[in-house]
């Protein structure tokens, strides 16, 4: 404490106490000083208030050292923990899941906050000075990093550039997993790209030097998940190839959600080296402007076994099948026409055969103009097979036909997400019987299904026992769902499609265990399900107390 009327410290009383006094050996005493009494009896008032002063620091430190001892003493069993065991708890606690998702979905559902507000070993830090050493202490806690990039005038960001700057020292050697995510990235209208000057240096742009602190660490990259613009994706990806040199970048996974760079010469963007290679095991592309690009020489998918796509068109999805050999999951979201209607399925010049895929998924927009072939495609290891599409004019009375017959495969888990309106019972029943070992079957109904599901009930619940023969109709079924905008599901013929309850999981029969319908919301507000007669509901609480599943939900869309 600085006195208002002295210079410094030594010229005060005493700087903890409160008094503003001049030091009377300050002051000059116009009388004599053997006869001042006050001049006399200054000092010695000093002094004791001296003395005074320190007596109560060393009151308040002895009383700081007791409520230390009582804290110990007095508390909860976390803080008698080993610090291994400490650790452990820190690690359990710490999510495992995604980033958190905004409310803005517009090109990846899952959009990490900042920092600041998903730093859960920081906050470990604050609680005692026992918890920090310990989390400062664990490398493992510090080896998911979240950065949200802004306008480089927002003073989060400098904020942001130590604290990545430390995280990524905390975690050693330990590899490391990646989150980036531009906050204008989904607005309506992005930042144009001369906000990010590639010339400009990184004590100006403080967007760079987060980004060249993470390119830092290139070495130790595990995942990677980018959902910045491309330019930002570029330049991230050149500092990185600097670091890691002319070797191949091997990664469990990798995932870019961006948009393409505007306003900017493609020959101003940075440059990778060509030597440079990402190998990703598992590789995500989402968003029309998220494919490779110029990028393309610098990406090795010899290794990727797992791959997903949005909005891309059906040309660059089949490239993907035929430089991806080792691919055993695939899934291709909202796929778009790649040109005039009849190129779409033309099997002479698209058609790739794959031996090891296994799980493959197509959903197509809703704006498809031709019918939805497979042509382009042999799969003769697949086991699970899931396509979507409410386009009518996309499917013309099951196309899959040739599909099925061509691979030759065994499916375990189907899923036709598709308008079944124009599709006659006998197609279907057709269809499904070249699956004999079926045990998943999801279909999906629109609101005039209903002449489709009540002949297929019925033959599911007369060939319910002929699981035994060659040709018995899906004999390993276990679980079958519907789900769509119809509600009118003909619950009478559900509990034969079980059979008896006492024939219930016997040798002999089919397995079925699940039946559910789920139908959206919006369709259900002034329907009630219907064929509930006494007899069924009767059947249907035996079959589920014998351990069957028949549910009917209302899901909101």
């Amino acid at each position: 404490m600085v006195c208002s009327d002295c210079i410094g410290h030594e010229h005060c009383i005493d700087p903890v106490t409160p008094l503003d006094h001049i030091k009377s050996s300050r002051q000059k005493c116009p009388y004599t000083h053997a006869t001042c009494k006050p001049c006399q009896k200054l000092p010695m008032l000093e002094e004791e208030i001296k003395r005074t002063s320190q007596r109560l620091k060393d009151l308040l430190s002895r009383h700081q050292e007791l409520r230390t001892e009582t804290n110990l003493l007095h508390s909860r069993i976390i803080r008698d923990l080993p610090v291994e065991v400490l650790c452990r708890i820190f690690q359990a606690y710490l999510s495992i899941d995604s980033p958190p998702a905004t409310k803005k979905k517009k090109l990846h559902p899952l959009t990490p906050s900042r920092l600041s507000s998903t730093a859960t070993p920081l906050k470990f830090g604050t609680v005692c000075r026992t918890w920090r050493q310990a989390a400062w202490s664990t490398p493992s806690l510090w080896t998911r990093i979240y950065v949200e990039l802004g306008e480089d005038k927002e003073p989060y960001l400098h904020t942001q550039y130590n604290i990545i700057k430390n995280w990524i020292q905390r975690s050693r050697s330990l590899p490391i997993e990646i989150y980036i995510n531009e906050k204008h990235l989904i607005d309506s209208e992005p930042t144009p790209d001369w906000v990010f000057s590639l010339q400009s240096d990184s004590n100006c742009d403080p967007r760079k030097g987060c980004l060249q602190v993470l390119a830092q660490s290139a070495d130790r990259w595990r995942d990677v998940d980018l959902h910045v613009r491309r330019i930002l994706v570029e330049y991230l990806l050149s500092q990185a190839s600097d670091v890691v040199g002319g070797t191949t970048h091997k990664l469990c996974k990798f995932v870019l959600s961006s948009r393409a760079t505007t306003g900017r010469d493609s020959s101003d963007a940075p440059q990778l080296r060509p030597q440079y290679k990402i190998k990703p095991q598992q590789l995500e592309m989402l968003g029309s402007e998220s494919r490779p690009g110029r990028l393309a020489n610098n990406f090795d998918l010899s290794g990727v076994t797992y791959f997903k796509s949005t909005f891309w068109p059906l040309r660059d999805c089949v490239a993907i099948l035929s430089e991806a050999p080792h691919l055993l999951s695939c899934h291709f979201d909202s796929v778009s026409e790649s040109g005039p209607p009849q190129t779409l399925d033309a099997s002479e010049i698209w058609h790739v055969t794959h031996d090891h895929i296994q799980q493959l998924s197509v959903s197509f927009e809703y704006s498809m103009r031709g019918p939805v072939t497979f042509d382009f495609i042999t799969t003769p290891a697949l086991r699970e097979f899931h396509c979507y599409t409410r386009s009518s004019r996309a499917y013309r009375d099951l196309s899959f036909g040739a599909f099925f017959e061509r691979c030759g495969f065994s499916l375990t888990h189907l899923t036709l997400g598709v308008c079944l309106e124009s599709c006659r019972p006998t197609s279907l029943i057709s269809l499904l019987s070249r699956v004999p070992l079926l045990e998943h079957l999801t279909l999906h109904i629109g609101y005039n299904n209903e002449p489709v599901m009540k002949p297929f009930l019925e033959h599911l619940a007369a060939t319910a026992e002929d699981v035994r023969r060659l040709d018995g109709f899906l004999p390993h079924l276990e679980y079958l769902t519907f789900e769509g905008s119809c509600s009118k599901v003909p619950w009478n013929i559900v509990p034969h499609v079980f059979g008896l309850p006492s024939d219930f999981g016997k040798p002999g029969r089919r397995p079925l265990k699940s039946f559910i319908a789920s139908v959206e919301a919006k369709h259900y507000i002034s329907m009630k399900p219907k064929g509930w007669t006494r007899e069924t509901v009767s059947r249907v609480r035996e079959l589920v107390d014998v351990g069957a599943t028949i549910k009917f939900s209302a899901i909101a869309r």
